[in-house]
C-alpha cells in the first residue's frame, strides 16, 4: 500500500522565496498572497508580509494537508485597499518580476521545451498523469511596472506556445511547489492522479533573467485572426500521412485523391511550389510524363493555397521585414543576387617570406579597437560602461586620447544603443563633451548615434524552421558603413540586436560570424557591449561574461568592467571624498594585443548640463602612487627600528593583525594615521616592496608568548649610509 502524500514545507518555502527575491526592493509593502481552493467550498485567501515566511509555509501545509490544493498570486501585491478575505485584483499588483505559461494540455509543455527563444529559469511539474503538465516561468532581469505590456507579453506567450490562455492577468494565481495536487472526481475520472507538484531551477547550461525588452521581441503581439476556413490540418499526423499517401500513390491507388491530399500537406508545411514539384515528379505514372504530373500538381497547389493551407508567416521573419522595411531596405525575393568572391585552390601553399611588407594590424584605440576585427565589453549594470563607451567614441572621433588611452588612428565613430532612446543618448554626450571641453565643430559629422527608437535590428533569430540571418539588413548596414566613413561601430547591448537562445553555441556563432563578415566588409573595429551573469559578490572575469563562449572565442579583444566599493578604493590608498564611482576596466583577452598587466581605472563625475539635469560621465581616473615622497633614507631608519627590535627579542610581526605589525615602524617613519584605510593601504603596499626587494624578509621566529613560530619582519639586505 503506498503511504499517504504530505505536502513538503522545505520545497515550498523554496518555491515562495524563488518567486519574492527581488520584492524587498519595491517601494511600499509587497505582500505574499497565497489561496488554498477546494472543490466545494469558499476559497481561503491569506496574505503574508515577507519577513512572514515560515508563517505562510505552515500555513500553505495546513490548508494543503486539509485537502486542499494551495497556489500563490505570482506577482507582489498592494493589499492597502484589499478587504479581509477577498483575493487581489489586477490594480492590486505592484510589479512584475517574471513572465510563465501553464502547459495544462496534451503537448503543450513539448511545445515549451522545444522552443528556440529565451530559456525558462524555473519550472514546476503539477502532475504526470494522464501527461505531463507544468508551469515553467521566466525570470525578468528588472521588474516591470508596465502591467499593460506585460499582459500583452503573457497573451503572445499563451498564442505562441499554445498554453492555457487564461493565464494572463498580472494577479494571476499559479500551484505552490511542495504541495500535494488534489484532483476533482472529474479530473480522477479522466485519468489524473494524487501528485507531489515538485520545483526545477537548475539545468545542464546557465540561465540568466531575461531582459523584459526581450521577451517582447521573442513573444510579438498577438494579432487575432478570424478563421475562414472551414477545416484544419492535424500536423501531428502529417508525417504519417505523408508515407501512407506516397505509397499509394505509387501503387496506383486512387492517384489524382492521394496527390491532392499530399500536395495540401506540403502547402501547410511551408513549402514553395518548386519545391513541391521536385517530389512530386516521382510519382508520374505512365503513360502519363512528367509535364501531364506538373499540371495536375499545379492545380492542386493553387488550389490548397486558395483555401487557406499555405502556414501563416513565421513570427520572427515577419518582424525581421517589419525592421527591415522602416529602414527602406529592398526583400524583393528576385533582387539579383551578387555574385560569390571567386576563391582559389586549397590548399594554399605558403609563400610569404618578408615580414617588412606584410600590412601591419589596424589599431584604433589602445589595444581594444581594431580594423576588421570583433571586440568585447562586458558589465553588470548601473557601472559606468555606456558612459565609458560614449567617452571612448568621443575620443576616436577627435582623436584626443581624453581617457589617457592612446587614440592611434582618428575614425567617425557610431554608437547604436538598443536598450535607450535617443534623448537619454544626446544628453549623455552633451555632459561629455561638456566636461571635455568640445565644441559642436570637433563633433559634427564624426559621431552618429541610434537609440532604441530610432533603430530596431534584428541580426538572426532562431523561428519554428531554425536559424533565420537577416543577410538585407548586413547589406544594408554595410552600406550605410561605407557611405559615412564610419571606423569603428559600438553595439550595446548585443543581446538586443538577435533572437537566439544566447547559450547556443551554435546559433551565437553564426550571428558574430555576420558582425566579423560586416568589419571585414567595412575595414571597421566592432564592439559588443555585453552583460555578465550574476557573480554573487565576485569580481567578474571574461568567463562571467553571460552565453555561449562561442561570442569570446571569435572576439580579439575582451575587457571586463568591475565596481570598486568606497571600501576597496580606500584601501588602495584612494582618499575617502574620491572613493566612490570607481571602476576597473580589466584586459580579459587581447590576443592580438601585447599581454597588459595593469587594470585601466575610471570614475563617473556628475556634470549638470543645460537643462537642469545632472550626468554621469566617465572619467581617467588614476590611483595613488603609494611610494610617493619615500626616500631611501625612509628605507635606512625602518631597517633600524626592525633590526633593534630584532636584537632585543621582540621582533615586528608579518600580519597585519599582530600588535607589534612592521607596518606601524613605518608609518612612524612616514607620519601616517593608520586608523585612516588609506594611509594602513600606503603602509601595507611599502612594506610588502620592500619585502619583495629583500630590503626586510620574512622569518618564522619563536613568539615568546605564544610559544609557537610565527612570521617575523627582519632586515634583510642594509642600506648603507653611502646610498642615503
Amino acid at each position: 500500500m503506498m503511504a499517504a502524500l504530505e505536502a513538503q514545507p522545505t520545497e515550498i518555502k523554496q518555491f515562495i522565496k524563488t518567486i519574492t527575491e527581488g520584492w524587498d526592493e519595491l517601494d511600499g509593502n509587497p505582500m505574499i498572497e497565497l489561496r488554498a481552493l477546494q472543490e466545494h467550498g469558499a476559497p481561503n485567501v491569506a496574505r503574508f508580509a515577507l519577513d512572514w515566511l515560515d508563517d505562510a509555509v505552515q500555513h500553505a501545509e495546513a490548508m494543503n494537508s486539509a485537502g486542499r490544493n494551495v497556489y500563490m498570486c505570482i506577482n507582489p501585491v498592494d493589499a492597502e485597499n484589499i478587504d479581509a478575505g477577498k483575493g487581489a485584483k489586477d490594480y492590486d499588483i505592484m510589479a512584475a518580476f517574471f513572465n510563465f505559461a501553464d502547459a495544462d494540455t496534451d503537448g503543450a509543455m513539448q511545445n515549451i521545451l522545444s522552443f528556440a527563444g529565451p530559456k525558462f529559469t524555473m519550472s514546476v511539474k503539477t502532475g504526470t498523469q494522464p501527461f505531463v503538465r507544468g508551469h515553467c516561468y521566466w525570470r525578468l532581469e528588472e521588474p516591470v511596472r508596465n502591467l499593460q505590456a506585460w499582459r500583452e507579453v503573457q497573451q503572445s506567450i499563451a498564442h505562441s506556445l499554445q498554453t492555457d490562455e487564461v493565464v494572463i492577468n498580472p494577479s494571476r494565481i499559479m500551484r505552490v511547489a511542495g504541495t500535494v495536487s488534489w484532483p476533482s472526481e472529474k479530473k480522477k475520472a479522466k485519468g489524473y492522479t494524487d501528485e507531489i507538484v515538485t520545483m526545477r531551477t537548475q539545468f545542464s547550461t546557465d540561465r540568466d533573467p531575461v531582459p523584459f525588452e526581450r521577451m517582447m521581441r521573442a513573444f510579438p503581439k498577438a494579432e487575432k485572426v478570424v478563421e475562414e476556413v472551414a477545416f484544419s490540418i492535424d500536423l501531428g499526423k502529417q508525417a504519417m500521412d505523408r508515407e501512407m499517401a506516397q505509397q499509394a500513390i505509387m501503387s496506383g491507388d486512387d492517384w489524382h485523391h492521394n496527390v491532392v491530399r499530399l500536395v495540401a500537406s506540403y502547402v501547410a508545411k511551408g513549402l514553395g511550389d518548386n519545391e513541391i514539384h521536385a517530389i512530386t515528379d516521382n510519382f508520374t505514372q505512365p503513360p502519363f510524363d512528367v509535364d501531364d504530373t506538373r499540371r495536375e500538381v499545379q492545380q492542386a497547389i493553387d488550389g490548397a493555397r486558395a483555401k487557406g493551407w499555405t502556414p501563416e508567416p513565421d513570427p520572427m521573419a515577419e518582424r525581421m521585414q517589419s525592421q527591415n522595411h522602416a529602414m527602406n531596405i529592398a526583400l524583393e525575393p528576385e533582387q539579383p543576387q551578387q555574385p560569390p568572391i571567386p576563391q582559389g585552390e586549397w590548399p594554399t601553399p605558403y609563400n610569404a617570406w618578408d615580414a617588412s611588407i606584410l600590412p601591419r594590424r589596424e589599431w584604433i584605440y589602445g589595444y581594444d579597437y581594431i580594423k576588421k576585427y570583433v571586440s568585447v565589453t562586458a558589465s553588470a549594470g548601473g557601472i559606468g560602461k555606456t558612459s565609458a563607451i560614449i567617452v571612448e567614441a568621443l575620443a576616436i572621433a577627435t582623436g584626443k586620447p581624453i581617457l589617457g588611452t592612446a587614440v592611434k588612428s582618428q575614425e567617425n565613430a557610431w554608437i547604436i544603443n538598443l536598450e535607450d532612446p535617443i534623448s537619454e543618448m544626446q544628453m549623455r554626450v552633451l555632459a561629455a563633451m561638456k566636461h571635455y571641453d568640445m565644441t559642436k565643430e570637433e563633433i559634427e559629422g564624426k559621431l552618429f548615434i541610434d537609440g532604441e527608437d530610432t533603430m530596431s535590428i534584428t541580426l538572426a533569430a532562431e523561428s519554428r524552421d531554425g536559424l533565420i540571418t537577416n543577410d538585407d539588413l548586413l547589406e544594408h548596414m554595410t552600406q550605410k558603413i561605407i557611405q559615412n566613413n564610419i571606423g569603428v561601430v559600438m553595439l550595446d547591448p548585443f543581446v538586443s540586436a538577435h533572437l537566439v537562445n544566447e547559450n547556443n553555441n551554435g546559433s551565437v556563432q553564426a550571428v558574430v560570424a555576420m558582425i566579423r563578415k560586416l568589419a571585414r566588409d567595412t575595414n571597421t573595429s566592432f564592439n559588443l557591449v555585453h552583460h555578465i551573469r550574476k557573480t554573487n559578490g565576485e569580481d567578474a572575469t571574461v568567463d562571467s561574461i553571460r552565453g555561449a563562449g562561442s561570442l569570446i572565442g571569435a572576439a580579439r579583444a575582451a575587457r571586463v568592467i568591475n565596481r570598486i566599493t568606497p571600501e576597496d578604493a580606500q584601501a588602495l590608498g584612494v582618499s575617502e571624498h574620491e572613493s566612490r564611482g570607481i571602476f576597473r576596466i580589466d584586459d580579459g583577452k587581447a590576443n592580438l594585443a601585447p599581454p597588459s598587466d595593469k587594470a585601466i581605472y575610471r570614475r563617473m563625475i556628475s556634470v549638470e548640463i543645460a537643462n537642469g539635469e545632472h550626468i554621469g560621465v566617465a572619467t581617467e581616473f588614476k590611483l595613488p602612487d603609494l611610494f610617493e615622497g619615500v626616500e631611501t633614507k625612509n628605507l635606512y631608519n625602518v631597517q633600524r627600528v626592525v633590526g633593534s627590535a630584532e636584537g632585543e627579542g621582540e621582533p615586528f610581526k608579518a600580519d597585519v593583525r599582530a600588535g607589534k605589525w612592521v607596518g606601524k615602524a613605518i608609518a612612524d617613519e612616514l607620519n601616517l594615521d593608520l586608523d585612516k584605510p588609506g594611509e594602513k593601504a600606503r603602509a601595507k603596499a611599502i612594506a610588502k616592496q620592500w619585502v619583495q626587494s629583500g630590503s626586510l624578509k620574512v622569518e618564522k621566529i619563536a613568539d615568546k608568548r605564544s610559544g609557537r613560530d610565527v612570521p617575523c619582519v627582519i632586515v634583510g639586505e642594509w642600506v648603507n649610509w653611502e646610498e642615503v
